[in-house]
């Protein structure tokens, strides 16, 4: 997994993160492989594919006391839960 943050103070008051995300050979989980009368021959690990998303954070600076944080996860809504045997 990979992660990067740019950190960018709009005003003295507001505070914008963006951050990109990617993800390689996660693991999702292991099936099993039926035979001939549906009996169990093998078994097969399963991995999601290969994907990257987008975040949007802010936050906002009331008062000395109080902030107000927010973000968005998935910003441009990607999915990324197909599955593959492949890695």
């Amino acid at each position: 997994m990979l992660n990067m943050t740019l950190d960018w103070k709009a005003t003295t008051r507001t505070n914008l993160f963006p951050t990109a995300e990617a993800r390689a050979d996660r693991y999702r989980d292991t099936i099993n492989i039926l035979g001939p009368g549906g009996a169990v021959v093998g078994t097969e690990d399963r991995f999601c594919k290969d994907h990257q998303f987008f975040h949007l954070g802010g936050s906002f600076k009331a008062s000395d006391t109080l902030t107000f944080n927010g973000r968005i996860n998935n910003l441009l809504d990607k999915e990324f839960l197909s599955r593959s045997a492949a890695r």
